[in-house]
């Protein structure tokens, strides 16, 4: 009894570990946070004509041309890694992504494949990719 006891309670922490950890990447982000409000109205739909990616855990990452689903995601360190299924027109390939936690209100994206970075650090301030959370926004709508 007390070891399944002890076995529920080391898994209910393990799984509210992992959402605590989550936390800062819940939620909708956007590479310029001036379309926030467009995102809020229009959802993934913002991309067409606006030079801007957005990204959620739910429902994956979006660009012109451009998204990934996101398939598995693992704490790992300071960020999140996440195994991806990503498409271009006409194309498709797996890539490992890397969050981590920026700022306040900003993520770095980091991929071996799409900005040629593993880790953060691995480019100068200049290069890095960052994407802001959109507080006023809770969901991505799709459609």
């Amino acid at each position: 009894m007390l070891k399944s006891v002890l076995s529920a309670a080391l898994l209910l922490g393990t799984v509210s570990s992992v959402f605590a950890f989550e936390a800062p990447f819940t939620g909708v982000f956007v590479t310029d946070p001036e379309f926030c409000d467009q995102v809020g109205e229009e959802g993934a739909f913002t991309i067409f004509g606006n030079d801007i990616s957005i990204l959620s855990l739910n429902e994956g990452l979006f660009a012109w041309e451009f998204s990934c689903d996101f398939n598995q995601i693992v704490p790992d360190g300071n960020g999140l890694e996440i195994s991806a299924r990503c498409m271009n027109p006409g194309e498709q390939f797996d890539d490992q992504i890397y969050l981590s936690v920026y700022d306040q209100t900003r993520i770095e994206f980091n991929s071996p494949l799409i900005t040629g970075t593993r880790r953060p650090g691995d480019v100068g301030e200049e290069y890095r990719y960052l994407f802001s959370r959109c507080d006023q926004v809770k969901e991505l709508k799709l459609d």
